[in-house]
């Protein structure tokens, strides 16, 4: 099995913006859920099987539960957060 690239060596100032973006939007006082849908849909839309594994399983989590992600999960969901997801990709 392939090992695969290690994007902090590769491309280390690629990296270092994306945590920064990641600081911003954690702080922006959107809700989790919201942001967790929206990573899900762009791992989506970039076929990286990876992080659509990874942000499906923040979904799974207890909080996201708490949160009845069961009833919006899938565009069209009936939760104005996932309609504004969509909407926003």
């Amino acid at each position: 099995m392939q090992a695969r690239l290690d994007y902090t060596k590769i491309a280390p100032e690629v990296y270092r913006s994306m945590l920064g973006l990641e600081k911003t939007i954690n702080s922006s006082g959107l809700e989790v859920i919201l942001l967790d849908l929206v990573r899900l849909r762009v791992s989506q839309i970039n076929g990286c099987a990876y992080c659509i594994e990874m942000h499906a399983k923040d979904l799974r989590e207890p909080e996201a539960k708490a949160n009845n992600v069961s009833t919006c999960s899938t565009p069209g969901g009936n939760r104005h957060s996932t309609r504004n997801a969509s909407a926003w990709l």
